[in-house]
Formats: C-alpha cells, structure tokens, sequence
C-alpha cells in the first residue's frame, strides 16, 4: 500500500471528502491513514457570499461548518476541499459592490470543488443563467423550503455528476422511481435510470418504517449519475 504515490493517495482522499468526512479512513494504515488524518485536520471551506444580490465578504469554515478565522488559521488552498457561491438575503450587508464580477470570477478559477448555495430570494432567473455557464458546478445545495416548487431537468446529461441537496423535506421521487435496498439505516434511495435521490433520517433505523422515517428527514438530495 505505501508504494501507492502520495498524490494518488490525495486525490482519492478529496474525492472522498468532497462528499463525507474522512475520519474512517484514517485508521487505515501507511500513507493513507497518515493523509486521511492530515486531512481531517486541515480540510475547510471558502465562500464567496452575496447578499440582496451584492458582495458581502469573503469567510472560511471549517468541514462542520464553523467559521475559522483567516488571521489566525493555517488555510492553505491544498486543503480546500469545497468553494461555495452563497446566496443569502439575511446576512448584514458588510462590503461595497466595487470589483464584484472581478473578484467572483477569479473566486471561481480558485481550489476547490464549486458548490451553490441558494438562501434567498435576490437569486433570480438572471442569476440562474450566470450561474448554469459554470462549468465546474457540482453541487447546488437549497435551504429554502419551497424556493423550488417543481424540478424540471431538460437535458439530463448536462447535469450528468451533478448534486441537488435540499436542507429539508421535499418529495423528489413518483412512482417511476424504483426503491433501492437499505444499506444505511439514516438513508433511503430511490433510483431510475442515472437519476438517484437520497433521503436523510439522522435518527432512522433498519425497523423504521418508510413513512415514519419521512416524517423526520434532515435532508434530500437529488444526483445524476454519470454513465459509464
């Protein structure tokens, strides 16, 4: 195992931790428990924040989410897992809107996978067709209950690798849709064709019924899968 390059070993670890903590793998032994838990350590987030549809600031968070402090963190951009654009009206308007379009696109060509977080309102048609030209757009993350009323998906095979997570409870899947067997006892998948949606139950088990586990689910989310 330790004849495997560090590199290799690197970039099998962020593909991992672009989606789920790295903690497991860091009791594996030789060089990929060792990266595993250097990752662990130093993984964090950088996000470009807009609000009411003007720059607000620029902040960095750790993998749980929690603000770090750029004076005073060690935040390399090797360790940049995420790059999230995020869209939210509550924030208190900080900066001025000086050099904006310079700074976003320079934002983007940064570390990082790129993700979308939508949490307000000012994210209108405009900013759909700004954002759908990103081709390095991954992942779209909703914390807006029915800011998406209805998923329409035109050209699958553009969206093809792509994630849609939803921070609460929105029935993604019909009777098309096959259910797939458990093997996490917090999920419950439904797949058809290269489209799969995943529901989250923090508190589920393997005896929890199907519509006692819909009651409480944390999150949805919606994956197109790539074809081989």
């Amino acid at each position: 195992m330790d004849q495997v390059p560090i590199l290799f070993v690197e970039a099998v670890l962020f593909s991992i931790a672009v989606h789920e903590y790295v903690t497991p793998c860091s009791r594996l032994s030789g060089n990929f428990g060792l990266c595993a838990k250097q990752l662990n350590e130093k993984e964090h987030q950088k996000c470009f924040s807009i609000s009411s549809d003007l720059f607000n600031e620029i902040y960095f968070t750790d993998k749980n989410y929690y603000d770090i402090d750029p004076e005073t963190g060690n935040l390399p951009s090797k360790w940049r897992t995420r790059k999230y654009v995020e869209f939210d009206d509550d924030d208190v308007f900080t900066s001025s809107n000086e050099g904006f379009q310079t700074c976003l696109q320079k934002f983007l060509k940064e570390p990082g996978m790129l993700c979308l977080l939508i949490d307000g309102i000012s994210f209108d048609v405009k900013w759909v067709e700004v954002c759908s030209a990103w081709g390095g757009l991954r992942k779209v993350e909703i914390h807006i209950r029915l800011r998406l009323v209805q998923l329409s998906i035109e050209d699958k095979e553009k969206f093809s690798g792509c994630k849609i997570t939803w921070y609460c409870y929105i029935k993604l899947h019909d009777e098309s849709f096959e259910r797939m067997e458990r093997v996490n006892k917090k999920t419950i998948s439904y797949k058809k064709e290269t489209t799969v949606v995943r529901y989250y139950n923090y508190n589920g088990t393997f005896e929890t019924t199907d519509d006692k586990f819909m009651e409480n689910v944390r999150y949805c989310e919606m994956e197109f899968i790539e074809s081989l």
